[in-house]
């Protein structure tokens, strides 16, 4: 099983920061792609859910909450975020 890790050393290489990560064996790559989209959408997500959270228990409102939000950013960046830089790419190559 391979997880995703992120380590970020400081500016201890000519001043740069050393940033890797690895793959997730579902092709995930976290926090890298998805950590941005959770931060775009969790306000939108928190705002439509809100109504139906409020009546719950703190552990399902956070898991519910968690759960809707990580699958949004996946499919925002699976299908949106990748596409869309794979297009642009192109039409960049093709300049």
């Amino acid at each position: 099983m391979e997880y995703s890790f992120v380590f970020a050393l400081p500016a201890s290489f000519n001043g740069k920061a050393v940033v890797s990560s690895t793959k997730t064996r579902f092709g995930l790559f976290l926090p890298n792609g998805v950590s941005y989209g959770i931060y775009l959408w969790h306000g939108t997500i928190l705002y439509f859910l809100w109504d139906i959270i409020i009546p719950m228990d703190s552990w399902a409102a956070f898991s519910l909450f968690g759960g809707c939000t990580f699958a949004w950013s996946y499919l925002s960046f699976r299908f949106y975020e990748t596409s869309m830089n794979h297009w642009v790419r192109r039409k960049l190559k093709a300049v």
